[in-house]
Parts: structure tokens; sequence; C-alpha cells
């Protein structure tokens, strides 16, 4: 396939800084079903909120419990049909998962199993109202899994994972699992909603650091490359369809409801908004 480079008008907002609309150590961001974007801004420890103009629109702190005495650094959010977040971060002891309302409400604090498991990335299965996170355990090799919540933070199910450690993930609207490696990064292997293997994707140099996966509205899947600044395009079965350029670098990617991609640089602290692809 070659590639496709037509014109998509950009908006890019934000840069470095404490005051609103500026971000430090931005990690990643999620588009609600309303249309506002949600950014993580890691280093001060807040989600800030913009429209799809990159308008400011507010900003909350991410405590980590309805006193809201202690808040954890942000690093990446989902959200669920309702519109609420939910959001991976980190305290000076471990690795947590925290839901608020989309104006800041604390709704939820879910803790690992384990002292020693890490999170790595977040998706929503808004169709059958389940949590699915990647999780490794530090120190040991090979040591990962897919974990499927419910929202109370109930394990519906584990999946072990052939992969080294599992990173991204997204989940279709069957049900199945889409997951890449952290080390073998140019596959995503794919999972039937009860854990087992189907197939893989990527492969021939097509796929070189994904720092995200998501499944559109029309059932492809969207794997974004920050190696070369580009987002490969697949069927649901696993067939390249085409390469996106969106002409910008970035460590991030969202899938807004309208199509738009909108593409996080964590070197610059700024967002772009594309308006298609």
């Amino acid at each position: 396939m070659q590639a496709v480079n037509q014109t998509i008008s950009k908006i890019t907002f934000g840069g470095r800084g404490s005051k609103a609309g500026r971000f430090s150590g931005l990690n990643n961001a999620a588009v609600s079903p309303s249309n506002e974007i949600f950014v993580a801004d890691t280093l001060n420890r807040t989600v800030q909120v913009f429209n799809m103009e990159g308008a400011y629109l507010r900003k909350f702190p991410t405590v980590v419990s309805g006193e809201g005495s202690e808040a954890m650094d942000p690093l990446d959010i989902s959200i669920d049909g309702e519109g609420h977040l939910w959001v991976i971060g980190e305290t000076d002891t471990s690795e947590i998962i925290v839901s608020y309302t989309k104006k800041g409400r604390h709704i939820i604090t879910i803790h690992p199993s384990s002292p020693n498991i890490t999170f790595h990335d977040i998706a929503v299965d808004k169709l059958r109202n389940y949590v699915t996170i990647t999780t490794a355990e530090q120190e040991v090799s090979g040591a990962g899994d897919v974990t499927v919540l419910l929202y109370n933070g109930t394990v519906v199910r584990k999946i072990e994972t052939p992969q080294w450690w599992p990173n991204f993930i997204a989940v279709d609207k069957n049900g199945r699992y889409l997951v890449t490696d952290m080390y073998k990064t140019d596959l995503v292997y794919i999972y039937s909603e009860t854990g087992q293997y189907q197939l893989s994707l990527g492969g021939k140099g097509r796929i070189l650091m994904p720092v995200g996966i998501y499944v559109d509205s029309s059932g492809n899947i969207l794997v974004a490359d920050e190696y070369d600044s580009s987002v490969e395009m697949f069927t649901d079965s696993g067939e390249h369809v085409r390469r996106v350029e969106p002409g910008v670098m970035f460590t991030g990617m969202a899938l807004a409801p309208g199509g738009q991609l909108v593409l996080v640089n964590q070197m610059y602290s700024n967002v772009t908004i594309l308006s298609r692809y």
C-alpha cells in the first residue's frame, strides 16, 4: 500500500509550564463521548480539559481518595460510556487506578494485587462495562498479563500472554483484546474475549515503536508508531490498509468520536488535533 499524505487541518496547543493550558511531563490523553479532550498532565498532578478547538476549559487535581489529601502523577487515561475517567497514576509507593467524573470528583481507587505489580496501559470496554489493563511484575522477566475488571475493581479474568511484557491495549466491539509488546514491538497480538490467541498483525517493518492502539467506528485498527511519526491502519482481520502520516512528531495518541486524531508530544509538552485521517 502507498502512504496517504492528504492535507489535514491541525490545531496545536499547550507548551511547558504550570499555568492553565500548559503542561509539565504530559503523558497521554483521551477524548470523551462529548468531545472533550482530557490530558494527563503528569508532573503538575492534574488532568486538564480542552475542547476540540484546543481551547482550555478546566482542570482538576488527580487525588487518590475522596478526602483529596494526596495526589498522584497521572500516566494514562481512558473514558467509559458515561464519560467517567479511568486514570493510571503513580504515587510515592505504588501505581493505582482512579476513576473520576468529568468534573474531577473522585469515584473509586483500585490498588494492584501486589506491590510489585505495575500498570502499563488502560482501555475501557464500553459495551461490556469492563476496565482492561496491561500489567507487569517487577523484577520478573516476562511476567505480565491482561487484567479485566468490573467498574468496582472486581477481577473478571486474567489473560496470560506469550509476550514478554504486554504494553498498549485496545478492545474492539467483539470484546477482542489487541495488545502490543514492550520488547517485540513489531507485532500486535489479538485475543478473544475469553483470552484465546487468534492472530497477530504487523511485522515486515510496518510497526517499529508503538505508542498507542485504537479501534475506530468502522472496526479498523489504528497503531500509532512513534519511530517514524505515522499511524498504521489495519482491518479487523489484520490486513494492512494504509499508512497515515500526520506530519508532526508524537509520543502518544487518542481517537475522538468524530474521527479526529489527538497526538501528544511529551518532548514539546503540546497536543495536536488532526481533523481526520
